[in-house]
This record gives structure tokens, C-alpha cells and sequence, in this order.
């Protein structure tokens, strides 16, 4: 199950993996935020996914495997 502050999503209904360099977290949870507020079902790394049980590497390939639709934010952080 998923859980942001405003919506509880099954795993199934993940639609959008959303991809992007740390270096812009605060750009990209702006969208986020909007996403969340439109109820569209996503899933992106956070603070919850690094301290988790799980190794980060599993968690993200499944959740890639799981969604149906990618978003990627490609900065030039992301070639540094």
C-alpha cells in the first residue's frame, strides 16, 4: 500500500514511477504535491524508502516492474 498525507493507493493502482535527481527534490515534490492533489497514483523514492527494510535497489526495480507509466525529470544534475 502507498500513502501520502492525502491519498492511500494498493499497489496495483500505482501508475507513474517518478524519477529524479535528489539535487532537485524540491523542484520535483512541487509536482508531486500537485499529483497527490489530483489523486493521480504514483510512486517516487523518499526518506520512507531509504530507511526501509528493503534494499533501495529491490524496492525501486519493483516498483518500476509495478507502474505503467514512467516520469522522468532530467536535469543537468543527473550528468554531473
Amino acid at each position: 500500500m502507498i500513502s501520502t498525507s492525502e491519498h492511500t493507493y494498493t499497489e496495483s493502482a500505482i501508475s507513474y514511477f517518478v524519477c529524479y535527481h535528489f539535487a532537485d527534490k524540491d523542484r520535483v515534490m512541487a509536482i508531486i504535491r500537485e499529483m497527490n492533489a489530483n489523486a493521480i497514483p504514483i510512486w517516487y523514492e523518499s526518506d520512507e524508502t531509504v530507511f526501509s527494510k528493503e534494499p533501495v535497489s529491490v524496492t525501486v526495480i519493483q516498483k518500476i516492474k509495478d507502474c505503467r507509466e514512467m516520469l522522468v525529470f532530467i536535469t543537468r544534475k543527473m550528468f554531473e
